[in-house]
């Protein structure tokens, strides 16, 4: 009988330590260490996930302004070459409706795919530290917001 009550205190002492664990670990991701543990991770596990998803984006939307521009470069040395005497009148109407096409080709880039203008491949905004940054961004943004929205 004496074995039985010796298991029963190991059970009870197994389960004690348990949840001693558990409300130790409770207790730590609790903490100011833990919360600041949690946002660093989330920071950092965003910036590979942004840059995951943005720098392809990046280099297409670059690679299809830069075909989109040389078209257009090609399009006017074209209609200049072709024509055996230049007209200013015609040459110029022509000319401004492929720039005003071109332009708004740029505009909605610019607005709806986010390019910068830049048609370099080797600068990229889409690097580790800059989807750090905008990770760390989105964190104060939803911080502020939620602050701001709890005091209204």
């Amino acid at each position: 009988m004496d074995l039985d009550l010796g298991d029963e205190d190991e059970e009870a002492t197994r389960c004690s330590s348990c949840m001693s664990a558990c409300r130790q670990l409770t207790t730590f991701f609790l903490s100011h260490v833990g919360l600041i543990s949690l946002v660093v991770g989330y920071c950092i596990i965003g910036a590979f996930t942004f840059e995951a998803l943005e720098y392809r984006h990046e280099l297409e939307m670059k690679e299809n302004m830069t075909k989109t521009r040389e078209a257009l470069t090609h399009a006017l040395w074209k209609m200049t070459v072709e024509t055996d005497v230049i007209r200013e009148e015609t040459w110029v109407t022509n000319a401004t409706a492929r720039l005003l096409s071109f332009e708004r080709e740029i505009i909605n880039a610019m607005k709806k795919g986010g390019w910068d203008g830049n048609e370099k491949n080797n600068t990229l905004q889409w690097t580790f530290s800059g989807a750090l940054f905008y990770s760390i961004v989105v964190i104060t943004t939803i911080g502020t917001s939620y602050i701001f929205c709890t005091f209204w």
